[in-house]
Order: C-alpha cells, then structure tokens, then sequence
C-alpha cells in the first residue's frame, strides 16, 4: 500500500493487528521492567518537559521485535529504497496522564555510518481507552496528520520527518 503523498510520507500497513494479538504483545512486552524515557540528546537523562514516558527496551527475540522489523523491512522494499543493515531494540512506550513527547526528529541518534532511517510505530491500546496521546506527523504549512486511528494499525515514517506523541488527558 502506498504512503499518502504529503509533505512528510509513510507507509501504512494495509491490514492491522487484531484485538487478541495487540493483547498478547502488550502483555509480553510488560514481562519486563518500565523505566523513565531518556533523551539521547541530553546525555541519556530524563526530560518530563521534552518525554513523559515510560519504555520498556523488549529484547530482540520478544515476537513484537521480529514483527517490527519485518514490517520496516517490507516498507523500506516497497517504498523507502534505503540502505538497512541493521535495527535498533524496539521501545514499549506507555503514556499516562500527562505523558507525552514533544516535536522531535529519531534520526539523530547514531553516527554518520550508522543513523536511524526508518522508525516503526504500532498502536496497542485502543483509542477509545484513553485520550490525547495520538502520534503526529508534521506536515508543513498543512498542519498535522494523524497517521493512526485505530487498534492494530502499523505504519513506517522516515526518522528524518518531525513527529510528537500529544499530552494524554485520560487512560493508558
């Protein structure tokens, strides 16, 4: 399927996780041990006014990891045409009330030889559970877009686009 063609594109996974898979990655992904997100930037320490987060780092042979790379292995074949020889320990995030992520860009992380350039984002919870907390693209003089809308969905944007995770007001 491809991207939506705006000031910032990604590609959306045409079918999405059901109610019972979300389920099972959520709880498989919380066997681990939650700590307070940390900006690369600022020396790996908490910012709550830049990321109000918890993470859970998911070890590389967790089921969720190999599905996420999969699938932005898929996107960068069909659409990104990158050079991809390796990825990164995939993130659990949890935003509560208040939790969020300001404007930011994931590519600057790394060095020149080896920077993130795809970033892969599934929504678990269902929307209807909380409010706020939605993923946002930047799209230039356009605004925003809101890339995902329902449980299950899985899109792939390149880490170089501007991107937050609004301040949630209610639920998980």
């Amino acid at each position: 399927m491809k991207p939506k063609h705006l000031a910032v594109d990604y590609y959306k996974w045409e079918h999405r996780l059901s109610d019972e898979e979300c389920d099972f990655l959520i709880d498989d992904c919380k066997k681990g041990e939650f700590s307070d997100a940390k900006i690369q930037a600022d020396k790996g320490v908490p910012l709550h006014g830049t990321r109000k987060t918890n993470v859970i780092w998911v070890d590389r042979t967790k089921l969720i990891h190999r599905a996420m790379t999969n699938f932005m292995l898929e996107a960068n074949q069909e659409f990104f045409k990158y050079n991809i020889t390796s990825s990164e320990q995939v993130q659990f995030g949890e935003y509560k009330n208040g939790g969020h992520y300001v404007f930011h860009k994931d590519d600057v992380w790394g060095t020149k030889e080896n920077v993130r350039k795809l970033s892969v984002t599934i929504l678990l919870s269902d929307p209807k559970s909380f409010s706020g907390g939605e993923l946002q693209l930047y799209n230039g003089p356009n605004g925003f877009i809101k890339p995902l809308n329902q449980r299950g969905e899985i899109i792939c944007f390149n880490s170089c686009d501007w991107h937050r995770v609004t301040p949630v007001t209610d639920g998980v």
